[in-house]
């Protein structure tokens, strides 16, 4: 698009920006449907091009955005930024790590206690999943489960994940073994199956001292 320079561009920007934003506005009020109430969520993403770059590259671009935007709640609208595009060109590089470094074992678990505050006393235990990286040392889910979606390994992890917790709890009977989730995981249709199935390969006794969050 003809912006009439970096002005120009951050005019259209701002317009578009207040006319998504408007949209959004506009989808907050339920929408009754045979009498159904719908509620409707939008999530915008902006990138406003000087017509000098390919349009495959602002139309990703305008996508990160958009996936910044549902990241972030839904129902807003981000402007695309520099350092997403970053962001996009680091994932890329972990996706073929990542498959190698669960083939090889480098994932592991932390755990940290969840103390009830009443009592002082611990009720269970938070297993955080951590990526030992070769080069860049122990990553924390953020730095590469962005990569682990697009690739379509979140699930294997998940499982490993699930896996593992259940076959440790079986020595610590009596506290709760909480499991953190991505919302992919959380919304595969599977999802009851697969955590019934790490429960019954640990042979778990007591399957209700397992909880998984997102």
């Amino acid at each position: 698009l003809a912006t009439g320079g970096p002005l120009g561009l951050k005019t259209l920007t701002n317009q578009v920006h207040r006319s998504l934003s408007k949209l959004i506005d506009s989808l907050k009020s339920p929408i009754v449907l045979e009498q159904h109430k719908l509620l409707l969520s939008l999530s915008g993403g902006v990138r406003i091009s000087q017509g000098q770059e390919e349009v495959q590259c602002v139309v990703q671009h305008a996508e990160l955005a958009r996936d910044s935007a549902r990241s972030k709640g839904h129902n807003r609208v981000v402007v695309f930024q520099p350092e997403m595009d970053k962001a996009l060109k680091q994932r890329a590089q972990q996706i073929p790590l990542l498959h190698q470094a669960l083939a090889r074992g480098q994932f592991s678990l932390r755990f940290q206690p969840v103390v009830e505050l009443k009592t002082g006393f611990i009720k269970g235990v938070e297993s955080l999943l951590r990526w030992n990286h070769p080069l860049e040392g122990t990553l924390e889910p953020e730095f590469f489960l962005e990569s682990a979606v697009e690739c379509g390994l979140i699930n294997d992890l998940g499982e490993w994940v699930m896996t593992s917790v259940c076959e440790l709890s079986k020595d610590f009977r009596g506290l709760f073994w909480f499991i953190n989730l991505s919302r992919t995981e959380l919304m595969q249709a599977d999802l009851t199956r697969r955590l019934t199935g790490a429960i019954q390969a640990a042979k778990l006794n007591w399957p209700e001292f397992i909880v998984v969050e997102g």
